[in-house]
């Protein structure tokens, strides 16, 4: 006869993988529609133009922020820009703005 608490602690971890793909799911469907429902009215508020350039600056934004910022502060302190990065999200979420800057 099998181990019952081994059967628990299987059955324990299974349903927590089960919840934790379920709650990525609904967060990565909840950005994905947000993003369609802000595309919707954006068309109808901005017209096309408008909305154009703001896939252009907010495009320019993510690359400044996550590959030239990195790149260029990783070269002069010789680390990986992963870790910059790394440093920088961890800065924020301990000293808010402070923590960026430090």
């Amino acid at each position: 006869m099998p181990n019952s608490e081994a059967w628990l602690d299987r059955k324990f971890l299974t349903d927590t993988g089960w919840n934790y793909a379920s709650f990525a799911i609904m967060a990565a469907t909840g950005v994905i529609l947000n993003f369609f429902i802000a595309a919707f009215f954006g068309v109808e508020a901005l017209g096309v133009f408008n909305q154009i350039y703001a896939v252009y600056v907010i495009a320019g934004q993510v690359a400044e922020s996550y590959v030239l910022t990195p790149k260029l502060v990783g070269d002069r302190v010789g680390l990986h820009p992963v870790w910059i990065i790394f440093a920088l999200l961890a800065g924020g979420a301990l000293f808010d703005f402070t923590g960026v800057l430090l």
